[in-house]
């Protein structure tokens, strides 16, 4: 912008455009001088032109993308044939597991980006929204735990991450219900060892574990509402970041349904594809 164009903006546009410049010089500096470990969330997402798939392009049983001619509310191939099983009263998801929603969900993990943890979260809580699965005023969010002693060398709960911000999203307590008893990693392993141990540390957690996590602007006289009153009535959110088999989120389903809340969704980052045939529409057919 010239001279002239700058002092023919109002005194308000002039102050924006004067921050904004200094913003960006700073910006520069900071990169030029320190480096960045990891980028802004924003400018990473951005950079991408990433967006949250748009509805009805994945079912909302089991999660799995739907080929032409599938129907979400009926589910796909996958789970009326029982390959991917339904999971819990619905699946949310913000995409599939392919990049660059991937790398940013391995990030989240091991590089401790809880800032794309949190805009992505965001995201999610809006998704959950979009899908009219869950009643606004009745969600209650809990994270699917992780064993503390990946927390410990991670320095990340990236799932309570996730679970912390769709909460400030939606105006709702974060509760975590449940526990991870620590075990080997499910990473690396087979479909079928997945689906067989997925879930199986997994616990209701002691009621003193039971406070809430209220995130910015919830008032401090919902903090236990939840306890008080019970769970009856809620619409639970289970929160995850990859679903891949899906035992792990059934497994905890079953273990929130004990405390008769009205429904169960499991709301995640990304879902890997099931190994099923795809149903391709062709022209003129």
């Amino acid at each position: 912008m010239s001279p002239n164009d700058r002092h023919a903006l109002r005194r308000p546009d002039r102050v924006r455009f004067a921050w904004a410049a200094t913003r960006a010089w700073m910006r520069s500096l900071e990169v030029d001088l320190l480096g960045w470990s990891l980028p802004p969330s924003a400018a990473e997402i951005d950079a991408h032109c990433w967006r949250p798939e748009p509805a009805g392009v994945a079912c909302l049983r089991c999660g799995c993308t739907l080929g032409a001619g599938e129907r979400a509310r009926r589910g796909c191939s996958s789970c009326r044939s029982g390959r991917q099983p339904a999971i819990a009263d619905g699946v949310v998801r913000l995409g599939p597991y392919r990049p660059p929603l991937s790398d940013w969900v391995l990030s989240i993990k091991n590089a401790r980006w809880a800032g794309m943890g949190e805009r992505l979260g965001a995201a999610l809580a809006g998704k959950v929204l979009e899908s009219g699965l869950v009643e606004p005023s009745r969600i209650l969010v809990v994270p699917v735990p992780t064993a503390w002693t990946r927390v410990a060398q991670r320095g990340i709960d990236h799932t309570r991450c996730v679970g912390v911000a769709m909460a400030a999203q939606l105006g709702c307590a974060c509760l975590p219900l449940l526990r991870h008893r620590p075990g080997p990693p499910q990473a690396g392993r087979a479909v079928t060892e997945r689906r067989r141990g997925g879930g199986r540390r997994l616990s209701i957690a002691p009621p003193h574990w039971s406070a809430a996590i209220l995130p910015r602007g919830i008032r401090p006289s919902d903090r236990m509402r939840w306890r008080r009153e019970g769970y009856g009535g809620a619409h639970v959110l289970l929160v995850d970041d990859v679903r891949t088999t899906g035992a792990t989120l059934s497994r905890a389903a079953r273990l929130i349904r004990r405390l008769a809340p009205d429904r169960v969704v499991a709301a995640v980052l990304c879902c890997t594809e099931a190994d099923r045939p795809k149903i391709i529409s062709q022209p003129g057919f």
